[in-house]
C-alpha cells in the first residue's frame, strides 16, 4: 500500500479553536516523513482536545489525574495505526516554556505520538534513549 497524500485524519474537538492551515500541511508532511521512515503503514486520527478532556483521557486510560500533552492509542484495524490527542493548551504553553512556535511543539508532539505507535517506548532507559534519539531525528 503506498503511502497516503494526507495520512493524518485532523479533528478539532476543542472549542474557539481552529488550526491554520500552514500547521495542517506541515503535520501531514511529517506525518508522511516519518511514517515512510519507519516503514508503517496506514492512517492515524490526530485530534486537539482542551485540557479537561485531556485530564479524563489521562486518568481513564493511565490512571494519572492530571493534564498531559500527547496521549496515543494502537489499532488493530487493517490500514489504521491509531489515534494521537493532542491537549491545546498544554501545547501552548510548553510553545512558550520552549519558546518555539505553536505549530513546532505540535509537530514535535505529533512524532512523539507516532513513535509511540510505530512500537517505540520510553519506560525504560534504554528506550528512552532510542526515542530520545529519534525524536531529535524527526526535529
Amino acid at each position: 500500500m503506498p503511502l497516503p497524500k494526507n495520512p493524518l485524519c485532523l479533528i478539532i474537538l476543542k472549542e474557539d479553536f481552529s488550526l491554520p492551515e500552514k500547521i495542517a500541511q506541515a503535520l501531514q508532511s511529517q506525518a508522511r516523513r516519518l511514517l515512510s521512515r519507519e516503514k508503517a503503514k496506514g492512517k492515524i486520527n490526530l485530534v486537539f482536545v482542551d485540557k479537561n478532556k485531556m485530564q479524563r483521557l489521562n486518568h481513564q486510560f493511565r490512571k494519572i489525574n492530571k493534564v498531559t500533552d500527547v496521549l496515543s492509542f494502537e489499532s488493530d484495524e487493517r490500514n489504521f495505526l491509531g489515534e494521537i490527542i493532542i491537549c491545546v493548551e498544554q501545547a501552548q504553553k510548553q510553545a512558550r516554556q520552549y519558546k518555539v512556535a505553536f505549530g513546532n511543539e505540535c509537530k514535535r508532539l505529533l512524532t512523539h505520538g507516532m513513535l509511540h505507535l510505530a512500537g517505540y517506548d520510553h519506560l525504560k532507559a534504554k528506550g528512552r534513549k532510542l526515542m530520545r534519539q529519534k525524536e531529535e531525528f524527526y526535529a
